[in-house]
């Protein structure tokens, strides 16, 4: 079930392919390791984000975004943090 996540899979498949890859629709041999990897990193993103998102509404304010910084890291200035994001 944890890298069953649609939203996760498709911008790991194109960062693959469109971005890192040649450009095409296809994923090629030479790409196959990227494509796990960005499955991997795009699917541990998203269930963080799905922490932090507490109203399940897929986006994150900024009084989200500032209880999950100071669940995670502590000592911050989210607002900072949120700016520069």
């Amino acid at each position: 079930q944890w890298l069953n996540n649609k939203p996760a899979l498709m911008r790991a498949y194109k960062k693959t392919t469109l971005k890192d890859g040649n450009g095409d629709c296809w994923v090629q041999k030479h790409e196959f390791h990227d494509l796990l990897l960005n499955i991997y990193w795009f699917n541990k993103l998203w269930k963080e984000f799905e922490v932090g998102d507490s109203d399940s509404d897929r986006r994150m304010s900024f009084q989200e975004f500032q209880a999950y910084a100071r669940r995670t890291i502590g000592q911050c200035n989210p607002q900072q943090m949120f700016q520069e994001i």
